[in-house]
């Protein structure tokens, strides 16, 4: 994530400062700044979020971990909607056990909302949409849209009229009649994503995956999963994903929670330093194009000891 200078910002932190994500944005848009952060900490947050953001707002939801930063739903309501004229940006959480028309997310005409690193499952509409429902503004990366069922059609994502963007990301294993992955009434991009098949998505593309909806341009696909390569988090500053992208470079997705001073450190089989990054903060992804052979990195806060250390590769 692209954060801007946040020299006019004001910070509010779940749940040392408000113990509801709604409480802080309530009290974030209640000032009179232009721009406002709010960082969620581990832990799952069952709430039904209303965000309507005025024109010239910007908005950062935050959370800790993609799969450590829950907001739950708890099967009863919709888990965000966002409504109003200003830009939302969500980062690192899991949106789950919505139930509604866009149960996981709906985002209203007007809106604009950027969506990174985030997992959306579990979530169910009465008709379209169960992951996502969008008739504003909506650029998607990193994003992991499955297990999502809908009655109808747009089980993963529901695109009514709206902008929509969606890149990197897997959507597979959505549930619905018709359309399961991404369906749409205009032309959409959704380019390089997974589908659930190599072969492509099914519908109107010519896989076996995720259905879609005639007017999505999905070509071309990724022919993997970059959501199956995990590694264990057992680091306080570590790599949780690393694949070899489409353009043969490798990306990593990474984990820490200090602001500054987050090293990594990639070496070759001579010990001698191929490259080396500070890591700016909310920003976990990293693409390095690296020659072909094998690396080890190192991850590194403050101290000169590494916090994690493992072997990569490509023939």
């Amino acid at each position: 994530m692209l954060v801007p200078s946040q020299l006019s910002a004001i910070d509010f932190d779940v749940p040392n400062n408000y113990s509801t994500v709604q409480a802080a944005i309530d009290s974030a848009l209640s000032n009179a700044n232009p721009v406002d952060y709010i960082y969620i900490a581990r832990g799952n947050y069952l709430e039904g979020i209303v965000i309507n953001i005025p024109a010239g707002n910007t908005l950062y939801l935050i959370g800790a971990a993609s799969d450590g930063t829950v907001l739950d739903g708890g099967g009863v309501h919709r888990v965000i909607r966002i409504e109003g004229n200003g830009i939302i940006h969500i980062d690192n959480m899991t949106i789950t056990n919505g139930i509604a028309w866009g149960a996981g997310i709906g985002v209203a005409a007007g809106s604009t909302l950027y969506l990174e690193n985030c997992i959306i499952t579990n979530n169910h509409a009465w008709s379209h949409g169960g992951g996502i429902d969008n008739s504003g503004t909506l650029y998607a990366t990193n994003c992991k849209i499955s297990g999502n069922t809908a009655t109808i059609s747009g089980a993963g994502i529901y695109n009514e009229g709206g902008t929509l963007s969606i890149e990197k990301s897997s959507i597979s294993g959505n549930i619905s009649p018709i359309q399961s992955g991404l369906a749409a009434t205009n032309p959409v991009m959704a380019i390089n994503n997974w589908w659930g098949s190599s072969s492509g998505p099914s519908g109107a593309g010519p896989g076996t995956g995720d259905s879609i909806s005639a007017p999505v341009l999905y070509s071309p696909w990724l022919t993997y999963d970059p959501f199956e390569m995990v590694a264990i988090r057992i680091k306080e500053m570590t790599c949780y994903r690393v694949w070899i992208n489409e353009d043969n470079k490798f990306q990593f997705v990474f984990w820490y929670p200090y602001r500054d001073n987050n090293w990594v450190r990639i070496y070759d089989v001579s010990g001698k330093m191929a490259y080396e990054i500070d890591m700016p903060y909310d920003n976990p992804n990293l693409v390095v194009d690296l020659p072909d052979g094998m690396y080890t990195v190192k991850t590194f806060h403050d101290q000169p000891e590494p916090l994690q250390e493992f072997i990569i590769g490509k023939p």
